[in-house]
């Protein structure tokens, strides 16, 4: 009879001895130890600063839990803050190399890469004139109201993430003041933009000639970022998305860079990244179904 190898067991103390640091770290009634948990299968134990964790990623999670505790002395450990700390272990290190920097500063702190491949799209844009970034009509007349209301459902993710980067009143001065300009597509023809930072979002649902006519657009001491993913197009059957199009027209063309997500890129709640590998699993099967009936 053999006996069963000991479960891995991890006992420490974080320090120095703060409650309110501690309570940062573990959340209203532990919740953020019960998400390690979940997510790493080992069981979280602390009395006080002692902390013991059993099982078998027992020393994953021991470094989890330093480094989010030294984050407790500048900022809020949420659940969702976790989670990115879980996808950055597992994506894994930079290489020794490289030692680019692979952040951008905002007034309301940093956005950091998460992960190889954010960190080659964000050293594509300052190393590119033209990024794309590529995940796997314009009927404007047939909504109700003004401009400003027949589009903004569909910018109101932009303005989200400029407010959550910015702030609200910083975001409004700067639009009042044209230094930022969000616009739909339809209105971008016969300009040119110089000396700006051009980003089109949701890029699948342009057509070719639309893709043509924005990359055109692109002025002196500009720099543009297109991103979309093309499982997601809105464009009318027998309709080529403008972004699958550019890829192949563009892949060797000096000075464009393309950065290609996947499921494992999604920084997101755990269960959406599940989803997301779910339907890629059907969509792998059903590709390698035979079509039809048997003759």
């Amino acid at each position: 009879m053999v006996a069963s190898a000991p479960e891995p067991r991890r006992e420490f103390e974080l320090g120095p001895s703060d409650n309110a640091r501690l309570a940062n770290l573990c959340g209203p009634l532990d919740e953020n130890l019960r998400l390690l948990e979940t997510r790493l299968d080992v069981r979280i134990h602390r009395r006080g600063d002692t902390f013991r964790v059993s099982g078998a990623q027992a020393a994953h999670a021991e470094n989890l839990l330093r480094e989010l505790f030294a984050l407790t002395q500048s900022e809020d450990i949420t659940p969702e803050r976790v989670h990115l700390a879980l996808r950055e272990h597992e994506a894994g290190p930079p290489a020794e190399e490289d030692t680019r920097e692979h952040g951008v500063r905002v007034p309301r702190g940093g956005i950091r890469a998460r992960g190889a491949h954010q960190r080659d799209y964000l050293e594509h844009i300052r190393t590119r004139d033209l990024t794309f970034a590529v995940e796997a009509g314009e009927r404007l007349g047939f909504l109700p109201g003004d401009l400003t209301q027949k589009v903004d459902p569909y910018l109101r993710p932009m303005y989200d993430a400029l407010y959550e980067m910015m702030g609200f009143d910083r975001v409004a001065r700067f639009i009042e003041r044209n230094v930022i300009e969000v616009a739909p597509l339809a209105f971008m023809r016969g300009r040119s933009l110089n000396d700006s930072f051009i980003i089109l979002d949701e890029a699948q649902n342009t057509t070719i000639e639309q893709m043509k006519m924005f990359l055109t657009r692109i002025g002196f001491g500009s720099k543009a970022v297109v991103t979309g993913d093309v499982t997601q197009t809105d464009l009318p059957a027998g309709k080529q998305s403008g972004l699958s199009h550019v890829v192949d027209v563009l892949r060797a063309v000096e000075g464009v860079a393309f950065t290609f997500f996947d499921a494992h890129d999604v920084v997101r709640h755990p269960l959406v990244q599940r989803i997301v590998q779910a339907y890629e699993s059907r969509e792998s099967r059903e590709s390698r179904e035979p079509r039809g009936g048997s003759p």
